[in-house]
């Protein structure tokens, strides 16, 4: 696998180098948004036509965006059968089956590890995440009203798994954009995680330091911004965390700032300044950074204490405030039902699991992380038989 930021040397000439990869490639596929095959994309596209021409048996894929339709295809690209919106699991495995030249009705898994225990989702475990579906989509449409939004709700409730691998990755793929029939979004969508531990400006620093170099900041310009947010002055912190998000000219750029476990501020003798420093990011009528808290529902009181974020939080239209509450029964079968059948699990086998986890489950938010527990402690692997396996390393991007 050759991927451009990784294997492109500095001083590299861009066209011999993905010449290159494509002579060297068993398959080639093209992501094809609502705008069609653009600018210089268009001339890997022809080389790979090039190929598909002389070997019959290279494999071809346009994969169509959200949105996207067979419309979109140049004429020459339509002549191959694509596959939709890959993050759909029946999709990916039909990509997959595809560039791994299988049998269209071929048995694959494309994960070894359908579960993750007592951990919780992130966006490298997002295609395992399921059963959030309807709470993810109340998020979203909540920060388009609010650029302050706190999730909470017990212990075990699914909180960060709900932001962290729910939210986070429509936020890059772009739910937040414009729709189709507005025109094209050229928005570059960029994520910041942090989680306040004892140190909640340091950590901020270290997290807006990374997100940036991420996404193509020098070492030491993502070390001054880091600098610039450990002077613990809000108007500073914003600078940076804006100045870290990629820029391209013509292309806004919109951040997502994540605190999990917000709760974890309160002991820090920083607490005031650093809830100054989230308000002014979340600055009202200013979408060009939103901040998403996940904090206990037990440790709420710790709101009360600064009365600027509390009112920010309830005292709007909606309640910036979001409760989780438990999580559906379809959305738990969701939980058991389809990370298995991402693992190749026939689904007679899928359904029985089902069937006698539901019988047993409780009633309280927490029995999540117990469900979550038990399905990976129970050894599920067993049941995968002899399907073609093929662990997927996924990878993020600015924008997606």
């Amino acid at each position: 696998m050759w991927i451009d930021k990784t294997d492109l040397g500095a001083g590299g000439r861009w066209k011999d180098a993905l010449q290159s990869a494509l002579a060297g490639s068993t398959a080639f596929a093209v992501y094809v948004g609502s705008r069609g095959v653009m600018n210089w994309v268009w001339d890997e596209v022809s080389v790979a036509l090039d190929r598909a021409h002389k070997e019959g048996d290279y494999p071809l894929v346009p994969v169509l965006a959200q949105g996207a339709t067979r419309a979109d295809l140049p004429r020459f690209l339509s002549q191959y059968q694509g596959v939709g919106d890959p993050e759909q699991p029946d999709e990916f495995k039909r990509l997959l089956r595809a560039v791994l030249r299988l049998d269209p009705r071929a048995k694959l898994a494309v994960e070894r590890e359908p579960f993750v225990g007592l951990q919780a989702y992130d966006s490298n475990k997002a295609h395992l995440f399921f059963g959030r579906e309807k709470e993810t989509d109340e998020l979203v449409a909540l920060l388009r009203e609010t650029s302050l939004v706190l999730v909470t709700g017990d212990s075990g409730s699914g909180k960060s798994s709900l932001v962290l691998a729910g939210l986070v990755p429509a936020f890059r793929g772009g739910r937040l954009g414009r729709s189709r029939e507005e025109g094209p979004d050229e928005t570059i969508w960029h994520v910041i995680e942090t989680r306040p531990g004892t140190d909640p400006f340091g950590s901020l620093a270290d997290s807006v330091r990374d997100a940036a170099e991420r996404t193509g900041t020098g070492p030491t310009k993502a070390s001054d911004l880091a600098d610039l947010v450990r002077t613990r002055e809000p108007d500073k912190v914003r600078d940076a965390v804006l100045s870290g998000a990629p820029k391209d000219p013509g292309r806004p750029s919109k951040v997502l700032v994540v605190v999990d476990q917000f709760e974890e501020f309160r002991t820090s003798p920083q607490a005031a300044a650093y809830v100054a420093a989230l308000l002014r990011l979340a600055t009202p009528g200013d979408d060009r950074v939103r901040v998403v808290l996940t904090m206990r529902r037990d440790y709420l009181y710790a709101c009360d204490s600064f009365p600027e974020l509390s009112e920010r939080l309830q005292g709007g239209e909606p309640s910036a405030r979001y409760l989780l509450h438990r999580m559906s029964r379809e959305g738990l079968r969701a939980v058991i039902t389809r990370p298995l059948d991402l693992a190749g699990t026939h689904e007679r086998e899928r359904e029985a699991l089902a069937q006698a986890v539901l019988k047993d489950v409780g009633d309280e938010a927490g029995e999540l992380a117990l469900l979550q527990m038990a399905l990976w402690r129970t050894g599920l692997l067993a049941l995968m038989g002899s399907a073609n396996r093929v662990l997927i390393i996924r990878t993020g991007s600015m924008s997606q």
